[in-house]
């Protein structure tokens, strides 16, 4: 899989992180938009630049769009290619979406945090009360089966 900053303000260093979904960072729903959507395709030094850009830029700026690398709080200059492609990528954020899937952000609180795109999964699944009794219940059968056989055996 491929990670990209959504942190400026840190170094990358290795850190301790933690998995959390990524709609918590400003305007995260854009976020998590332009990685599931373009983060598969984004096999190019250029393609990748422009989606890293395009993520910076949707993060640095206050408000919902419109976006612009050129201008506001992130901007790119003396890249015009990058520049060029990320804006592309910029203007085809929709009002609204649904996701398929929540890509997960790794955390690190003393380190850069990235967005990974990869769907968010935290813990591990807990067993129902039904398969657990439905395990005791064969557990219990296969006991006494046993027994039987041994009560069976000493008979004859």
């Amino acid at each position: 899989y491929s990670g990209y900053c959504v942190d400026l303000n840190h170094y990358a260093a290795s850190a301790q992180v933690t998995a959390v979904s990524p709609l918590a960072l400003p305007n995260g729903s854009d976020v998590a938009y332009l990685l599931e959507t373009y983060g598969p395709s984004a096999t190019t030094n250029l393609s990748a630049a422009a989606l890293q850009a395009s993520i910076w830029e949707v993060i640095s700026e206050p408000a919902k769009g419109p976006f612009d690398v050129t201008s506001g709080n992130f901007s790119i200059t003396g890249n015009a290619d990058v520049a060029m492609a990320a804006n592309n990528l910029l203007d085809t954020i929709p009002a609204s979406f649904s996701l398929s899937y929540c890509p997960t952000e790794l955390y690190a609180p003393s380190a850069q945090s990235f967005v990974i795109n990869q769907p968010l999964v935290l813990g591990s699944p807990v067993p129902e009360p039904a398969t657990l009794g439905l395990l005791a219940v064969g557990g219990t059968a296969l006991s006494i089966m046993r027994l039987r056989r041994r009560v069976s055996g000493q008979r004859g």
